[in-house]
């Protein structure tokens, strides 16, 4: 019986192991589960927190956060890792060693059920926070939350269960906040954030895809802060391309910008040199009416195609030396080319019936267009007299027919043309009010040689 009892005694107390390992593991794996990612918020001005007048929002400074922190779970950070390397590691065409194991499994409903939707759809950052609490900093768990939309257009995520008793408005990102997440491919920051820190989005070498309210720090940002290579900072990492901007006519600072990111949408102005000598973008977005500043975009030799559909002014130089770009949508509604605005822009609108269209200019700088080499059919008739610069249009050399009308030329304005070219002009004027049959004969020269290649059909 003694033996029989001890027998007992042992099997309780590998029962009541077995059980307390179960529910510790089970504990773990409820925290796990329970935790996905965190975002961290202060109060702007906290800890350093970037912030000044032309920042806060008056009317609700006292409800504006920062982001200053972002992490994840350790392990969604493992099951994120494995993604970044192997895109396929947990579709069902995997056929790994793991992939009947119950871990797996595990990993990849928790993938599924989340993460995937992270890395497909990318990271939305938050305009508002409800909380059941009032304090200067909150941790937010993105786990369990959903997200509405108040009477002023904000986005809300709930934290709270139940009815939430307070509501911060998030404003800005500080300083390194999301540096180093390799998980996140597509990343958006709302169009009513006033600031982003220094190498906020540092090191987050998969990005491909970035939606900002403004280029740099924040609207009308000064020197080097106004660049675009700002807010992914001057520290070195694995996956970074070293960009050298200029931020006025002398003064330079280098960033790392992903090797990765090829498409950037603005919701506002891009200012002077913002995006100048970056070599990794490809597609820019442009989706608020107003100017695209001086030497904005000039070399950035990998830009292919850029939407204009909001923009009614291109600065000086603003596309100059951008010699991949080959389409852009929304010329014909610019009022304004500055000095060089597309010059030597050799791809333009090759795929694009390769015809330049322009309605609605008034002014057209000296040497907008020059060299620009792809295009074989100008019209430009806006309804009103529009100036044009000289060798505006020269040196396009693929150029076979031009349909102009009201215009207003300077001497060399269309220079350097084969006899091939045709033009069809009405009501165009030489820069000095001149007879517009004589206007070509400078227009189309390099200076008054009055040596007429082009063919012109006077209406």
């Amino acid at each position: 019986m003694k033996h029989i009892a001890q027998v007992l005694l042992a099997l309780a107390l590998v029962f009541s192991c077995v059980f307390a390992f179960t529910a510790c593991d089970s504990d773990a794996d409820k925290s796990e589960t329970t935790t996905k990612m965190t975002l961290t918020l202060v109060k702007p001005g906290d800890d350093g927190a970037l912030v000044d007048d032309t920042m806060i929002d008056a009317e609700t400074e006292t409800e504006y956060y920062e982001i200053t922190g972002f992490t994840f779970s350790s392990q969604d950070t493992e099951i994120l890792s494995r993604v970044a390397s192997d895109k396929n590691y947990y579709e069902d065409s995997y056929s790994g060693i793991r992939k009947d194991s119950e871990s797996y499994k595990k990993e990849k409903t928790r993938y599924n059920e989340g993460l995937k939707k992270l890395v497909t759809d990318g990271l939305t950052l938050p305009t508002a926070v409800k909380t059941d609490v009032k304090e200067s900093k909150i941790t937010l768990d993105l786990a369990a939350i959903t997200a509405d939309v108040d009477n002023d257009g904000n986005k809300i995520v709930n934290v709270a269960e139940g009815e939430a008793k307070y509501t911060v408005k998030v404003r800005s990102v500080k300083a390194s906040a999301l540096y180093g997440h390799t998980e996140i491919e597509k990343l958006v920051v709302p169009a009513n954030y006033l600031a982003i820190g220094e190498g906020a989005f540092g090191g987050m070498s998969a990005l491909k895809s970035i939606t900002l309210p403004f280029v740099g720090a924040k609207a009308n940002a000064l020197n080097g802060a106004k660049n675009f290579g700002y807010i992914f900072g001057t520290i070195s990492y694995d996956g970074g391309t070293s960009v050298t901007q200029n931020y006025n006519a002398s003064g330079t600072a280098t960033y790392y910008v992903p090797a990765t990111l090829t498409e950037v949408t603005v919701n506002g102005l891009v200012g002077k040199y913002a995006f100048h000598n970056v070599s990794t973008v490809k597609k820019v977005n442009f989706e608020t009416e107003g100017a695209i500043y001086d030497y904005a975009f000039y070399g950035c030799t990998s830009l292919e195609t850029v939407n204009l559909d909001g923009a009614t002014i291109i600065g000086k130089g603003a596309f100059g030396g951008c010699t991949a770009l080959y389409e852009v949508t929304g010329l014909e509604n610019v009022t304004s080319f500055g000095e060089g605005a597309f010059q030597t822009c050799t791809s333009l609108n090759q795929y694009n019936g390769k015809t330049l269209t322009l309605n609605n200019v008034a002014s057209v700088g000296e040497k907008a267009f020059y060299g620009c080499s792809s295009i074989e059919k100008l019209v430009c008739t806006p309804a009103a007299n529009a100036t044009v610069g000289a060798a505006a249009f020269a040196s396009m050399s693929a150029l076979k027919t031009a349909e102009i009308a009201n215009l207003t030329l300077s001497v060399g304005a269309f220079a350097s043309w084969s006899d091939m070219l045709t033009v069809t002009a009405t009501g165009c004027t030489y820069f000095d009010g001149s007879d517009y049959k004589t206007a070509f004969v400078g227009a189309f020269e390099e200076g008054n040689t009055f040596n007429q290649k082009a063919n012109i059909k006077f209406n």
